[in-house]
């Protein structure tokens, strides 16, 4: 299986604030998705269900829920997304 990537640059005026839209699709379903500190801030939706789960790396029994849109600011170590319950 693969996943489907898509990204693109907006036109102006939203160039001058947003340096890109994206869209993923056919995830698997089997694993949790380390995402690493990149310094960028993302608002994060979730068009499939009304639900994302971010697990920290070092507290991989931790976990926070939000509803199906979030405000991601930058971190300062890495994270997991669990492709199973997005």
């Amino acid at each position: 299986m693969f996943v489907r990537y898509f990204a693109i640059r907006p036109k102006p005026p939203l160039a001058k604030f947003i340096d890109r839209i994206w869209y993923s699709d056919d995830v698997p379903e089997h694993q949790k998705v380390r995402i690493v500190p990149s310094g960028t801030m993302e608002l994060v939706l979730n068009l499939d269900e009304d639900g994302l789960g971010i697990y920290d790396t070092e507290l991989t029994s931790s976990s926070r829920s939000f509803s199906g849109a979030m405000f991601s600011g930058a971190y300062s170590r890495p994270v997991f997304v669990d492709t199973r319950s997005m």
